[in-house]
Order: C-alpha cells, then structure tokens, then sequence
C-alpha cells in the first residue's frame, strides 16, 4: 500500500481473484533437489509460496496474472488523483475540476477491466463509464501503469458522482500473465534459487524467509526489477 503524503488517504488495493498458480513449479524446485517422489510436495509448495511472496513484495511486483479492485473519491485531479484532501469532500462540483488519470499500483497492468462510480442520488447504484472515455497507459521499466482520460475533459459530469469517499472502484488485472512461462526467465531462476536456499537452511535462518542470507543472484535480480515506488 503507498503511504500517504500529508493530508492524503492512502490507496487501498484488494486481490479478488488470486493467481491459480507460482511463478516456480514443483517439478522444477524437485528438479533442481534432485527430489522425484512427492512426499515433501505440501512443503515444497509453502517454500515456493514463502519466496513468490518475498520476491513481490520486495520488487513490488505482481507475478502471476490476478484481479484487483481499489477505490477513489472522484474523477482524478492531478496532485491527488482522485482522493479528497484528508478525507474531506470538496465545497462545490466545481471544486473538483477536470482530470489527469489514475495511477494504478501494482504492477505490470495487463488491462483495465472496469471503472464503476456511485451514482449519485441513490444508496448503492453503481455505473460503468464508457471504456471509450479512457485508455490505460501501460508501465515502463520501474514505474506504475495509469488510466488517462482520452480528452482534456472530465471523463464524466462530476455532478452524476454521489459525493462520497470510495465512490470510484477500479478493476484491473495485474501480472505477467496466467502461467509460469508468463514470467522472466531470471525472475523465476531467482525465485527458485531463494526457495532452495530456504529448503536446506530451513531452522537456520533468522526469518521465516531466510532474507537475511538471499543468495546474491536472487537478490540483484530483484534489485534490477524493483518498481520505485515514490
């Protein structure tokens, strides 16, 4: 989750729909044990979920495709991108201006399933815009994808939005896709090199993870992949 800047909420983001499987097999982590049975298959299978989840959560990345929802206040300004300032609702409509975009963080975005609002007048209706009124703006190295609104407009009449916090939800999927080939080759070495690592010091490490002793290929390849996240 970001951490918000002074007077700003920050961005709640909810996995839906989890990815099905790791970026790592179990026959490829028994492969590099020289382990053909499946007895320690349950084990193994925790070892790869451990190191999938330090890998994303030190890169910042998500690996295997999944469906996340956040939510916003509003069509996007540009300095607060959709939030009011310290949770409180602007004066008028007019306060709120024309848009910029959203930036979505997780990372990379594969498309943008939905964009819902509140509508206003009503207790829990919600309505999809128009796909045609935005396009996502998908990440470069390092960086966040956005939805950008394809005018100098706002994507919406900002009086149709019930002045409410979360009345924006996003939908997106996020990943490099819905199988293991789907992720880079060095990132899915580094993995399995973090997750045997952990199989034979496992009791020895000073984490649950075994971080601390992150084998140095592993750990430049997630340097090299760490999404700045200002």
């Amino acid at each position: 989750m970001r951490v918000a800047s002074s007077g700003t909420r920050a961005y709640p983001y909810e996995i839906t729909n989890p990815a099905d499987c790791y970026p790592v097999t179990i026959q490829a982590f028994k492969d590099s044990l020289r382990k053909p049975n499946s007895k320690e298959d349950e084990f193994l299978s925790l070892i790869i979920a451990a190191a999938t989840a330090y890998a994303e959560n030190v890169t910042g990345l998500a690996l295997i495709s999944r469906t996340v929802e956040t939510t916003r206040d509003f069509i996007p300004l540009g300095e607060s991108e959709g939030y009011y300032l310290d949770g409180c609702m602007p004066f008028s409509a007019g306060d709120v201006g024309f848009n910029v975009g959203y930036e979505l963080r997780r990372t990379p975005v594969q498309s943008v399933t939905s964009i819902k609002y509140l509508e206003a007048n009503t207790i829990d209706s919600y309505v999809t815009i128009n796909p045609d009124n935005y396009y996502l703006a998908k990440s470069q190295a390092g960086n966040f994808s956005s939805v950008l609104s394809r005018t100098s407009e706002a994507w919406i009449d900002v009086q149709l939005i019930k002045p409410v916090l979360n009345a924006i939800i996003i939908t997106f999927i996020a990943g490099y896709g819905n199988n293991h080939q789907s992720v880079p080759a060095d990132l899915r070495m580094a993995i399995l090199q973090h997750a045997m690592q952990i199989y034979f010091n496992r009791g020895d490490c000073s984490d649950c993870g075994c971080a601390d002793s992150l084998p140095p290929n592993a750990r430049s390849t997630y340097a090299n992949y760490k999404v700045r996240n200002l």
